[in-house]
């Protein structure tokens, strides 16, 4: 009796001992990310104000004090202070009266801020690629892959650009939190939309997860999460359009009534257009897998001519893509989740509504 109650309480500390280290799981890829990302980023913590840094906070008087009459300002889509940065990103510039309030002109501290919030992204990143099935190694090399990519050194070492790096972890948190908790992840992705509006990209995300997902309710089924028990959720999601289309109105009246959207002369002939729209798109692809094209401020010319070899390469790429989507989708594959985020993630930028630098912007 006495050998077998050793075994179990042996056993028992062991399987005591696993808990704790996969709660502690979590908490040990921040850190290691955090060490990574400091390490890598160190050259830009005493970096100092630029670029859209000047009128998001050093010249920005709406976040100099978190008083009751610039929080007002701040969270009126019509205000003076929604029109001073030509967004409506409430969240964004809360975030920003927040750190001036510790660090006033202090860069450090804003850079600081900045380099937690994307080993946070990190984390979370993995968290959603175990999620979809992914062994833990490939989660992981996922994760450091997003930690070391140069394409996310702007969005890091740019001080303003805390809004990307929020908006997108509050975008894969909402992901993570909408099968169990779809209540709290509607909040949090409405925190996500109020930060950048380009976390828009999550609603067709989510809409492909549901779709993949199965019913872990009923033992042994494999109804698909769009029936049935999943019909919670997909009400949920409907809110987040909802959320979307709600925010859209102030947002599309800054960017077309107050000097965002531009006018391409090239895009007059809807065929430059459309050839420029699947030239950029390739360009982006090129630079997620490669880093090639990844510098400050390069923009390239519209794609007049049909034999621009961006835009051939487009055609073939871009078909390739599709069938990849259509087939993971009709195998419920959560692989099509991604695809389709990226595409979503895209779009804001792909000039179907033109603006100045749609890559230098990236």
């Amino acid at each position: 009796m006495s050998h077998g109650s050793g075994a179990d309480s042996t056993g028992g500390s062991a399987e005591a001992g696993l808990t704790r280290l996969e709660r502690a799981r979590p908490l040990l890829l921040l850190l290691s990310f955090a060490t990574v990302s400091f390490a890598v980023l160190r050259g830009a913590l005493l970096g100092p104000a630029v670029s859209d840094d000047l009128v998001y906070i050093v010249n920005n008087p709406y976040v100099w004090s978190l008083s009751l009459e610039n929080f007002l300002a701040i969270i009126d889509p019509w205000s003076p202070a929604t029109m001073n940065t030509l967004n409506y990103a409430p969240v964004h510039l809360l975030l920003h009266a927040l750190e001036y309030r510790f660090f006033e002109g202090n860069v450090f501290g804003y850079h600081v801020v900045n380099v937690w919030v994307h080993a946070v992204n990190c984390t979370l990143l993995v968290a959603l690629l175990r999620r979809s099935g992914l062994p833990d190694r490939v989660a992981l090399m996922g994760g450091i892959l997003f930690a070391l990519h140069p394409a996310n050194v702007e969005a890091v070492a740019w001080i303003f650009q805390l809004k990307t790096s929020v908006a997108l972890g509050l975008s894969l948190g909402a992901l993570l939190l909408l099968r169990r908790h779809p209540g709290i992840a509607t909040l949090t992705f409405a925190l996500a939309l109020l930060t950048k509006v380009t976390s828009v990209f999550a609603i067709p995300m989510a809409a492909a997860f549901l779709w993949t997902q199965t019913d872990s309710t009923q033992p042994g089924s494999t109804q698909p999460n769009g029936r049935g028990a999943g019909r919670r959720q997909w009400a949920w999601l409907g809110v987040w359009v909802g959320a979307l289309a709600l925010l859209a109105i102030p947002e599309l009246t800054v960017f077309l009534g107050y000097g965002m959207a531009v006018e391409v002369p090239a895009f007059a002939d809807p065929w430059v257009h459309a050839r420029s729209i699947a030239a950029i798109g390739l360009r982006y692809l090129v630079m997620a897998v490669t880093s090639f094209g990844v510098s400050a401020f390069h923009e390239p010319a519209p794609t007049v001519s049909a034999a621009d070899p961006w835009f051939l390469i487009s055609l073939p790429v871009g078909a390739l893509l599709t069938w990849r989507v259509i087939l993971t989708a009709r195998q419920r594959n959560p692989e099509c989740a991604y695809w389709i985020g990226a595409a979503a993630g895209f779009a804001p930028v792909s000039q179907i509504f033109p603006f100045s630098f749609p890559m230098a912007d990236r």
